[in-house]
C-alpha cells in the first residue's frame, strides 16, 4: 500500500511540480501523532483475555481503538478490570480463602489503562497544535 502511495505521489511531484506540500513543522506534527496513535494501538494488543461482558469482546475492544473511540473503550476497560479489590474478599465464607492473592487489576491499570489514557490526551493536543498550524482554528 505504501509503495503504491509513493508512487502516486511521485507521479504528481513530476506532473506538478509547484504542486503544495506542509511544512516541515506540520509534517513533524501528523508525525508524532501517528507514532502516539500507533502506541495506542501497540497497548491495546496487551489487553488481557476476558469473558465476553458488557456487551463487549477484546475484539471490539480492538476495533473501538482502531478507530480511535479510545475514551469509550478505556471506560469500558474500567469496568471489565476494576482497579478496586473485590468488595466480596474480605467476607468469611466458612472456608479458608484459597492460595491465590485476591486483588484488583493494578497491573493493567497501572500499564495499559493509565497510559493509554494520557497518549490520547496527547494525540487531542498534537491535533489542536496541527489546527493551529495549517490556520483552521477559531
Amino acid at each position: 500500500m505504501f509503495r503504491r502511495v509513493q508512487a502516486d505521489h511521485l507521479a504528481l511531484r513530476v506532473a506538478w511540480p509547484d504542486a503544495p506540500g506542509m511544512a516541515p513543522r506540520e509534517v513533524l506534527l501528523h508525525a508524532l501523532r501517528l507514532a502516539v496513535i500507533q502506541r495506542i494501538w501497540l497497548l491495546g494488543t496487551e489487553i488481557p483475555e476476558f469473558s465476553p461482558r458488557h456487551g463487549v469482546t477484546r475484539q471490539g475492544l480492538e476495533a473501538a481503538l482502531l478507530r480511535l473511540e479510545v475514551p469509550a473503550a478505556l471506560d469500558l476497560l474500567g469496568q471489565i478490570f476494576p482497579s478496586g479489590a473485590d468488595a466480596g474478599a474480605d467476607e468469611d465464607y466458612g472456608e479458608p480463602p484459597s492460595p491465590r492473592v485476591a486483588g484488583s487489576y493494578r497491573r493493567e491499570h497501572a500499564e495499559i489503562i493509565v497510559p493509554m489514557r494520557a497518549l490520547f490526551a496527547i494525540v487531542r493536543e498534537i491535533s489542536v497544535a496541527v489546527s493551529h498550524e495549517v490556520g483552521s482554528f477559531g
